[in-house]
């Protein structure tokens, strides 16, 4: 339980304003290894691509209040639109590649997004999913390329005239929901929990605390290895915590035994943020 402090009272700033800080204080610092390709992301590299994308949806109308949706693997650009919405006052409910067919569908009436990022090994399966919700959000965008109906992710990461005057959204309200969550679902369909901005940064700020022997912030010499989707809390933890102590990540797309001890030898220091199905292959 996070309480709130007389810090958070009468005080203008929000999640997105503290992640653009810290994305811009760590600009030359490494943000992220994708795993399957090995590409290194920097966080002045990575902010850069989240202030286009924000832009952007700031173009087609999106702006405070509204829900941005993604489905998609872990890549170098699945946490773009979530960043990118808390840059612009939107509100980020990310769903999860392997949710249920029925799950999806109840969570996308719920949640009744404006905009939808999805990869394209999971566009057909949603627009099955958006017709049984008789959901139909303004924009459907896909990473990667894209024909027809839906624009392409890589539109959104072109220059913008303005991106060096671009202002993130503030709020004078801590306890405003700043993203969505989802329930398990163990007791029935998964339902939303929205969590406010001063509960996140104060949570995420202080999600490994407690183990000050593995991690030493000022040094940021180790990396995380970040398995969960943005569906799941602790993969949400794990990337505003990395951002506000300025660490990397390894996105990686799913879990393989073999290939996480080549990941461990590869970069020496890591700290994994895992289910506790991910411990199944070692049992």
């Amino acid at each position: 339980m996070v309480t709130e402090n007389k810090e958070a009272k009468n005080t203008r700033y929000s999640l997105g304003l503290a992640l653009y800080a810290h994305m811009k204080s760590f600009r030359n610092r490494i943000a992220q290894y994708e795993d399957e390709t090995d590409y290194v992301d920097t966080y002045g590299a990575l902010l850069t691509r989240c202030i286009r994308v924000a832009m952007k949806l700031q173009e087609l109308g999106i702006g405070e209040d509204d829900i941005v949706s993604a489905c998609t693997h872990n890549h170098r650009n699945s946490c773009v639109p979530f960043i990118a919405s808390t840059f612009i006052g939107a509100i980020p409910a990310t769903f999860d590649p392997g949710l249920s067919d029925i799950d999806t569908v109840s969570l996308l009436r719920l949640m009744q997004p404006k905009v939808i990022f999805i990869s394209q090994e999971m566009l057909k399966d949603f627009e099955t999913y958006m017709e049984k919700a008789r959901v139909k959000p303004a924009y459907t965008i896909v990473f990667g390329e894209s024909r027809g109906q839906y624009m392409s992710f890589d539109e959104f990461l072109k220059p913008q005239i303005k991106e060096n005057q671009f202002k993130v959204y503030e709020t004078s309200n801590p306890k405003k929901t700043a993203v969505v969550m989802f329930s398990s679902g163990t007791t029935g369909l998964p339902k939303g929990i929205c969590l406010n901005h001063y509960a996140l940064l104060k949570q995420s700020g202080s999600f490994r605390d407690d183990c000050p022997e593995i991690i030493n912030s000022d040094t940021a010499d180790s990396v995380l290895l970040l398995y969960p989707t943005l569906y799941w809390i602790s993969a949400v933890c794990t990337l505003i915590g990395a951002v506000l102590r300025g660490e990397a990540k390894v996105l990686c797309r799913s879990f393989n035994a073999k290939r996480f001890f080549e990941i461990v030898e590869k970069y020496k220091r890591c700290v994994a943020s895992a289910g506790s199905t991910y411990l199944t292959p070692f049992l």
